[in-house]
């Protein structure tokens, strides 16, 4: 995609070259010889403006992610599932290489899952702006889409409500017209399974609210629960929420963390009671050397259902065949 760039750069460079020397060649001429030279300068400037005019290979970034049809998830422009990995510029703000893409893209990944910033860093919300605001012109350019959400930091199973309100007033907006982009309101918000408690779920209605307001078409995740089970309690928390959130541009996020066989059927229920579900993190930490890999069993679950699915692998991991391809292969998994 840069090559082409740079190709379209360098023929308007020089159309645009020929034309200065067309309207230096004309002026001398008009100069010594004749008034019938202004049709040599209207040929020249209608020359230069069809120079200008030309169409390049401009960047078009990806439509918005809409609900599949079968009502089960969210799908990329193309009818594909979300496939991903993750970045987390809440623990120092730094960036990836922007070579993370094209390994990414290898592996037949279109997502990144951004933990952009974290209320337990003890600073405001805003503090990586121009971090995120890069990630979201990355991703934008490269063809990826990216969900961006709070991380925890060492924090998991609480949140802070008036970070999270800065937090979206702050980039709801910012990034409301850019297309390829997803919010999910604050990672694993309670512990740790549904059944939340009412302060959480009030302040799930009031950020997917804030959003709404702020960004009106960007897709809304919610909830993000880190154990999907129990499927009576999500249904429980769905109805509590209902009359708030609108499930035709909004999913339920959950983790994996439960194991496939309970998030299976949980996730079974959930789908047949008509809510559609998005996986936005799962891994497996080894525990005899503590290393991380996919959980195989639970992307197999997700494929098998259609939902899309964000592992916690990130830069120098996702490319390490025995934390991900490998496992992949081993299992028989695989997606076009």
């Amino acid at each position: 995609m840069i090559y082409k760039h740079v190709a379209v750069l360098t023929m308007q460079h020089v159309c645009i070259k020929k034309t200065i020397l067309v309207f230096s060649s004309a002026a001398r001429y008009h100069s010594l010889v004749k008034p019938t030279v202004n049709l040599f300068f209207l040929t020249g400037l209608l020359f230069y403006s069809g120079c200008l005019g030309t169409k390049t290979n401009a960047i078009v970034p990806r439509q918005r992610p809409v609900i599949s049809r079968d009502g089960h998830t969210f799908v990329t422009d193309d009818g594909k599932l979300l496939r991903g990995a993750y970045w987390s510029t809440d623990w120092n703000g730094a960036l990836p290489q922007r070579s993370y893409f094209s390994e990414l893209r290898k592996r037949n990944l279109n997502t990144l899952h951004l933990y952009g910033e974290s209320f337990a860093s003890g600073q405001k919300a805003g503090m990586y702006k121009n971090q995120i605001d890069t990630l979201v012109r990355w991703t934008r350019e490269e063809g990826f889409y990216l969900v961006l959400t709070i991380g925890n930091l060492d924090k998991n199973g609480t949140y802070d409500p008036d970070f999270i309100k800065e937090f979206w007033k702050i980039y709801a907006p910012r990034f409301a017209n850019e297309t390829h982009v997803v919010y999910e309101i604050q990672n694993e918000p309670f512990a740790w399974q549904a059944g939340y408690a009412e302060d959480v779920l009030e302040m799930e209605m009031d950020a997917c609210l804030q959003i709404r307001k702020l960004a009106p078409n960007t897709p809304v995740l919610l909830m993000s629960y880190a154990r999907f089970v129990t499927p009576e309690d999500v249904l429980k928390d769905m109805r509590k929420i209902d009359s708030v959130v609108d499930f035709q541009n909004a999913a339920i996020a959950f983790h994996g963390y439960a194991g496939a066989e309970e998030t299976g059927k949980t996730l079974q229920l959930v789908l047949e009671a008509g809510y559609p579900c998005i996986n936005t993190e799962f891994a497996i930490l080894h525990d005899a050397d503590q290393v991380l890999s996919v959980d195989p069993w639970v992307l197999k679950l997700c494929e098998d259902y259609q939902i899309s699915w964000i592992v916690f692998l990130t830069e120098g991991q996702i490319e390490k065949p025995e934390m991900f391809s490998g496992l992949l292969k081993k299992n028989n998994i695989a997606w076009q």
